[in-house]
């Protein structure tokens, strides 16, 4: 077999694991991936860049945020010296490192890099609806987590509005749904809240499937809900089986695994001191 027939060999593994939503399995199929796509094509050129974004992106979510970080800046890198700092693809690099930032906490960061590649995409000619959802969903996000919630808030109204035209796919819907409640719930809008928590689940369900990480997500978020509502064990349950799910697709270095472990603690101390454990 050469090179050619492994490196296609691998995309169908990539495939076949992101299907099931085993990032970890993924990431090392996509490490080999990249190399081989280093020797078969210039180093410089948009196959390794492409390489280099979706590995770095995956990354995030596992864990590996040094690897993540030193991917997506050369990808950034090799976009300037193709394309210039001014186009597209270098402000979704810039979108994509700012994502890793907001995972670490390096919020300032995150900002400046989500706010400049806003102006690009602002300043460009080009159907504009896709990525104004995505930036809107990202400094959503970022914002949630700074504790801006009426901004936050408005974003991914913003974002839901213009992915409900069919820009993009019912997964990316239902994520912003779920990005959308927390921010509901905070500024007292419960029966919104409660209606996009439901229909997130049902559509990343029929989607995704129940063992996917995006579904994990979504029904750790119902269970911190349900948590704040004070039923423990139910919370309890969800928090376990989203944790199960995690772990097996994201690993045990993952943000996602590591903080349910930290909610399923938490629901077993809400337990103990309510007497219900």
């Amino acid at each position: 077999m050469d090179d050619r027939e492994k490196l296609e060999e691998l995309y169908r593994k990539i495939n076949d694991a992101d299907s099931r939503g085993m990032l970890t399995e993924m990431a090392d199929y996509m490490r080999e991936a990249l190399e081989l796509t280093k020797r078969l094509y210039d180093e410089d050129g948009s196959e390794v860049i492409e390489m280099l974004t979706d590995l770095g992106g995956l990354l995030k979510y596992i864990g590996a945020y040094q690897e993540s970080e030193e991917d997506l800046n050369e990808a950034l890198r090799l976009i300037a010296k193709r394309e210039g700092r001014e186009s597209i693809n270098y402000a979704t690099g810039m979108l994509n490192l700012a994502g890793l930032y907001r995972f670490q906490k390096r919020y300032q960061m995150a900002e400046s890099l989500m706010l400049s590649a806003k102006r690009i995409y602002e300043k460009r000619e080009l159907p504009a609806a896709y990525y104004n959802a995505s930036i809107c969903n990202n400094l959503g996000l970022l914002y949630q987590d700074m504790g801006r919630i009426e901004e936050a808030a408005s974003l991914h109204e913003r974002s839901l509005s213009i992915l409900e035209t069919g820009v993009a796919s019912r997964v990316e819907y239902a994520v912003t749904l779920n990005n959308l409640w927390p921010a509901y719930v905070k500024l007292g809008k419960i029966r919104e809240a409660e209606e996009y928590m439901e229909k997130a689940l049902e559509i990343l369900g029929e989607e995704v499937g129940e063992e996917h990480p995006v579904y994990s997500a979504s029904l750790n978020n119902l269970a911190t809900y349900v948590m704040r509502k004070g039923d423990y064990a139910r919370a309890l349950e969800m928090f376990r089986r989203s944790s199960e799910i995690a772990e097996k697709t994201l690993g045990k270095e993952s943000n996602n695994y590591i903080k349910l472990q930290q909610h399923i603690a938490l629901a077993e101390q809400k337990m103990r001191e309510a007497g219900q454990a």
